[in-house]
């Protein structure tokens, strides 16, 4: 599985970057439009009912049950982590 690093020393450098986000209910995927205090826009996002085992999701990026959203906020609060999201965006 090849891995991606991205320079963070701030959550503003993740604005352009394409994140699979879990929060205490919900999983997502999406691109960082921007930040808005505590809260992360993002666009071309899907809720992740079941993202399937690990290899599947973060190796190949087929997600087993995901939804499109379109834009969606996200409540940092709730966020539990975060990572850098390689493959494209499921519609």
């Amino acid at each position: 599985m090849k891995t991606i690093n991205v320079e963070v020393t701030g959550l503003e450098d993740l604005v352009g970057e394409k994140l699979f986000i879990r929060t205490v209910t919900y999983h997502w995927v999406g691109k960082v439009k921007k930040l808005i205090g505590g809260i992360i826009e993002l666009e071309d996002a899907s809720c992740v009912f079941d993202s399937g085992p690990f290899k599947e999701a973060f190796g190949k990026g087929n997600l087993e049950n995901s939804e499109y959203s379109g834009q969606q906020f996200i409540n940092l609060s709730t966020v539990s982590d975060f990572s850098i999201w390689k493959h494209s965006l499921p519609k």
